[in-house]
């Protein structure tokens, strides 16, 4: 490969999972070294040792997974880690951690431990810490995959910050929205660089390129928009179409194809409490669920009196903003917490009664965790958290081992899971630890359908995927449902949730706050400014 950045320039690179993006990005920051060729960094070739030091101080790498480089025990010792490595003073480091977590947007939580942060709070500390380096340009591996839509505004605010006063940036990403803030966009398949131009260039070209466009870009080429990147442009070609023009019909529609089981409550009066009614069978029921956390200095509440069910044969998208609760909430309904866990409730009044319960299938999720699990499928936030084997194949075979599961059926068994989840056959004798985020995030779903569950939980499941992916992944969703599996996912992607789900389950503080069919729940998020909707909704509003 060949490929040159500027300096102070603002490059993006996209492509398929498993591309070689994140390998290029621990080139740049001399975590690896070529075996044939030559990286240069501001002049310094990669390869040898007395440079890696320099580059190391000039370039920040923010990583797909903030875990991989959080070391401190509270945010502000995080953020001052590399710069106590290079032995600046005390005042200057002071100086610099606050300015930035501050800049982070984690200054309230500069004395919280790392581990009492969200997904989306460890994917701003990692940012901080990278910005206190003061370096010169910064890697940024997904980094903003985890965030809420507010967040990822923020963030991207920042970069533009960071690249006004001449920083480099190189991203990598999946979100083909964010390509609009670069220079230059480039694309790389199979660790080759085969195309590279700008953004106008890059929207017009991309889907023959395999990428899927924005679904308001997707509108704006339909009539005729000059930029269709460009949200105003869009906006006031669509205004001065008439109302009775086909294309505008599809806009003001843009919720009658999407999927409704049943009827659901209307946002405004949220799901009642459960905790009088009879439990039923083939429903998840979460009953009055509250949840406290406890540093040891002081009590936050994560889940406050969170009530809602689903229904086998439903695909249910809980969101809200980082920290809000989320993965906390389905922790419960995999009993990896449970009710009478006393760490779960530090902080209560003694003698307070714990309030809460979760039923699957009728039956309080305490009573048989291990049957619980047993019919739960569960995909986390950091696929390579639950990852552990030698193989692919070694990793889906644990559970039908653990389960069981007669060995006659293991090899049909993970053929299908393997298809089902888009992993190719090559892949099933390799390490999973050397796969791709998406594909290692592909294997943990894998091995979460191989058992054939119930239920699928779904934590942030299309964070860090391609467009073919995501559209595999949607394809898998509807197919499991239609089959009967009840499914919950976990997403920051208000488009993908709004177009695709059954019922959208909003989350506020840990207070449910919406729980709708995903029109309502527009129409929420739009009057409550809870979440920043995607642009082609803030268009359907418009037009309605």
């Amino acid at each position: 490969m060949t490929l040159e950045c500027h300096e102070g320039e603002w490059l993006v690179i996209v492509g398929r999972n498993g591309s070689g993006k994140s390998t290029l990005l621990k080139f740049l920051s001399a975590l690896l070294i070529p075996e044939r060729g030559v990286c240069r960094v501001f002049g310094l070739d990669t390869s040898l040792p007395e440079n890696v030091a320099e580059i190391r101080s000039l370039v920040a790498m923010v990583f797909q997974n903030p875990e991989n480089q959080i070391v401190g025990v509270t945010v502000e010792d995080d953020a001052a880690f590399a710069l106590e490595n290079q032995y600046i003073p005390t005042d200057e480091i002071e100086r610099r951690v606050a300015f930035s977590i501050g800049k982070a947007g984690l200054l309230e939580k500069r004395k919280s431990s790392v581990h009492s942060l969200s997904g989306g709070e460890k994917q701003r500390l990692a940012l901080a810490g990278a910005i206190a380096q003061g370096a010169k340009m910064f890697l940024l591996d997904e980094a903003t995959s985890m965030l809420d839509s507010y967040g990822r505004d923020d963030i991207l605010s920042l970069f533009m910050e960071l690249h006004s006063e001449g920083h480099t940036i190189v991203q990598v990403t999946h979100n083909i929205e964010e390509v609009r803030f670069a220079d230059r966009i480039v694309i790389i398949d199979n660790g080759r660089h085969i195309w590279s131009g700008g953004r106008k260039e890059f929207f017009m070209s991309a889907e023959s390129f395999g990428f899927d466009l924005p679904a308001l870009a997707e509108f704006a080429r339909k009539i005729g928009a000059e930029d269709i990147a460009d949200y105003k442009e869009t906006r006031n070609k669509a205004l001065d179409l008439p109302r009775d023009d086909e294309r505008i019909r599809q806009i003001k529609g843009l919720f009658e194809t999407t999927p409704s089981l049943r009827a659901t409550p209307p946002w405004r009066g949220i799901t009642p409490s459960l905790r009088n009614t009879p439990p039923q069978r083939g429903i998840i029921e979460v009953r009055n669920l509250s949840h406290v956390y406890s540093d040891g200095v002081s009590d936050r509440i994560a889940l406050d009196n969170v009530s809602f069910c689903i229904e086998r044969g439903e695909l249910v998208t809980l969101t809200g903003r980082t920290g809000s609760g989320k993965s906390t909430l389905i922790q419960y309904l995999n009993a990896l917490y449970t009710i009478n866990d006393s760490e779960t409730h530090r902080g209560r009044t003694p003698g307070e009664p714990v309030i809460g319960e979760v039923l699957i299938d009728g039956q309080n999720i305490n009573i048989n965790p291990r049957e619980a699990r047993r019919k739960i499928g569960m995909v986390f936030q950091f696929p390579e958290h639950q990852l552990f084997a030698q193989t692919v194949r070694e990793e889906l075979g644990f559970a039908l081992k653990n389960w069981g599961i007669s060995d006659s059926e293991h090899e049909e068994r993970i053929l299908e899971a393997v298809k089902q989840s888009g992993i190719t056959e090559s892949m099933i004798e390799r390490s999973p630890f050397s796969l791709s985020g998406g594909e290692m995030r592909a294997v943990c779903i894998a091995s979460a359908l191989v058992t054939k569950p119930d239920w699928l939980i779904l934590d942030e499941p299309v964070a860090g995927l391609d467009s073919r992916a995501k559209r595999e992944l949607l394809s898998l969703l509807n197919e499991l449902k239609s089959s009967g599996v009840g499914i919950l996912t976990v997403t920051h992607d208000l488009e993908f949730a709004l177009l695709n789900s059954d019922r959208i389950l909003v989350l506020q503080e840990g207070k449910l706050v919406c729980d709708a069919v995903p029109e309502a729940a527009a129409q929420f998020l739009y009057e409550s400014r809870a979440l920043k909707l995607p642009d082609i909704v803030n268009l359907w509003r418009e037009l309605r």
